[in-house]
């Protein structure tokens, strides 16, 4: 089995023979090495393409042919279409402030009750206590 790079047919003989690698081995390492960065950079690409696509997942009908002209729902897009960064931005933005603001109010604004009296330790014991069921 040749490498791909020696099936070409447009590399001239000489070529050919000079990009032959020493050894087998050393061929399926630099087959290896290629498809792992062309792999890595496909991957890259794709991320880069999903990370900036707002549009939907499913599948978009095709029209019947003969139909004419059909305004799908990508001819029209929403007018106010927030990305999913922005989106999440701006919703953790408005907890932080909710949570934010709710200390800002107990801590600064919200009056504190004064602290209770010390207590008389000569205060003359009740009589009867306050929940006692009265007998008839």
């Amino acid at each position: 089995l040749k490498p791909f790079w020696l099936k070409a047919r447009a590399l001239p003989a000489r070529l050919r023979a000079a990009a032959a690698p020493a050894s087998p081995l050393l061929g399926k390492a630099m087959a290896a090495l290629l498809h792992a960065r062309s792999r890595a950079s496909l991957l890259r690409g794709l991320s880069a393409a999903a990370s900036r696509a707002y549009g939907t997942s499913l599948p978009v009908p095709t029209p019947p042919q003969g139909t004419g002209v059909v305004f799908h729902s990508r001819m029209q897009p929403p007018k106010y279409s927030l990305s999913n960064p922005k989106w999440f931005s701006i919703f953790f933005a408005c907890n932080l402030g909710a949570y934010l603001g709710h200390y800002f109010y107990l801590r600064l604004l919200m009056p504190s009750n004064p602290p209770n009296p010390p207590r008389n330790p000569d205060e003359a014991r009740p009589e009867k206590h306050m929940h006692t069921v009265d007998e008839d």
